[in-house]
C-alpha cells in the first residue's frame, strides 16, 4: 500500500465503518494508486478513491508520512445543497477523523458564500476552495484537510 500505510489503514477502517451509513462507497485498499511524488517538491499524493462524483487523495509530506486527506467534489454534485454523494464523502471523512460534523456544516455553509474559507477542528486545518464560484473550473468543490 505504500509509505506511512498505519494512520491511513486507521482511517480507512473507519472510513468504510461509516461510509455505508452515509451512501457511499467503501475505500478499497488494492485500489489505491502508488504514492507519487510531486515534481521540485518533497509531498507526495496517493489516490484513494475517483469516480465521476468525487476523488479522494491522501497527502504526505517528505514523501513518507501522512499529512492530511484532499477531496474533489464536481460540479454536477449537488453539495451547495449539503446532499449529493461528493457532500456525504465529505462528511465520513470528517466523522472518519473524529472532527466535529456541526462545526463543519456551520463553515460549509460560510464556505458556499467564498471562493475559499478554512477554520479549524481538533488536529486539523478544513480549508474549502470553490472555484466553481469564479467559473474558472468543472471542478465544483475542493476541502483540504491537512494535520496541523
Amino acid at each position: 500500500m505504500g509509505c506511512g500505510s498505519d494512520p491511513l489503514k486507521s482511517f480507512v477502517k473507519k472510513f468504510n465503518e461509516i461510509s455505508q451509513k452515509n451512501g457511499i462507497d467503501i475505500l478499497i485498499t488494492d485500489d489505491f494508486g502508488p504514492v507519487e511524488q510531486e515534481e521540485d517538491s518533497n509531498r507526495a499524493w496517493q489516490l484513494l478513491y475517483e469516480t465521476n462524483e468525487y476523488i479522494i487523495e491522501a497527502k504526505y509530506e517528505d514523501g513518507k508520512n501522512l499529512s492530511g486527506y484532499y477531496l474533489v467534489i464536481d460540479n454536477n454534485d449537488p453539495y451547495e445543497e449539503r446532499e449529493g454523494r461528493g457532500y456525504n464523502a465529505a462528511i465520513t471523512i470528517i466523522e472518519s477523523l473524529g472532527l466535529v460534523k456541526t462545526k463543519f456544516n456551520n463553515e460549509f455553509k460560510k464556505a458556499m458564500e467564498l471562493s475559499s474559507h478554512s477554520y479549524s477542528d481538533d488536529d486539523y486545518i478544513v480549508s474549502f476552495t470553490n472555484p466553481k464560484s469564479d467559473g474558472i473550473t468543472s471542478v465544483g468543490l475542493i476541502v483540504n484537510l491537512d494535520k496541523k
